[in-house]
């Protein structure tokens, strides 16, 4: 199990290191997708993703139109599922860059006194990769990848908020 945390001092670039970037210094999320879709079609494995929003303690399906709410539960052997968080298969950048747009433009946001445009909830970018298992036996190898933009912790003397 790994761990990667961006941090910054001014709290307002968290987002843009993860989300957006540029196009010559992408954010994580489109680096990761990058790799990971250039591994898959060197492999023959099928990525797909999910992106939903956390916000005042309810999941939000960002991939779905009016971010529907997602059931949270817990199975027998405590294994956490997202019932009804949508999974969108993404074949190159391109497809990926539009899907994920749309989710980005339907995250909560509000402006704050040092920020236009802040982000009120976690967003977390699922991307699940299958790859057909060697010989005849039908088995498939999955993993999964959970990229999280945690919302900004804002200081309210500062901000005014």
């Amino acid at each position: 199990m790994s761990f990667f945390a961006v941090i910054s001092e001014s709290k307002a670039t968290e987002t843009w290191l993860m989300l957006q970037g540029t196009n010559l210094l992408p954010g994580l999320m489109p680096l990761a997708m990058s790799t990971i879709l250039s591994m898959c079609q060197r492999t023959g494995s099928r990525a797909e993703i999910s992106y939903y929003e956390v916000y005042i303690e309810r999941c939000y399906d960002l991939l779905e139109v009016g971010s529907k709410e997602i059931v949270v539960q817990d199975d027998k052997d405590g294994m956490v599922h997202l019932k009804g968080l949508s999974r969108v298969p993404v074949n190159s950048i391109s497809e990926f860059q539009e899907v994920f747009s749309r989710g980005i433009q339907r995250r909560k946001t509000a402006g704050t006194g040092i920020n236009d445009v802040s982000s009120r909830s976690h967003g977390v970018l699922v991307v699940a990769v299958s790859t057909p298992g060697s010989g005849d036996s039908g088995t498939v190898v999955s993993g999964k990848l959970n990229l999280i933009d945690l919302a900004g912790h804002l200081y309210t003397i500062p901000t005014q908020n």
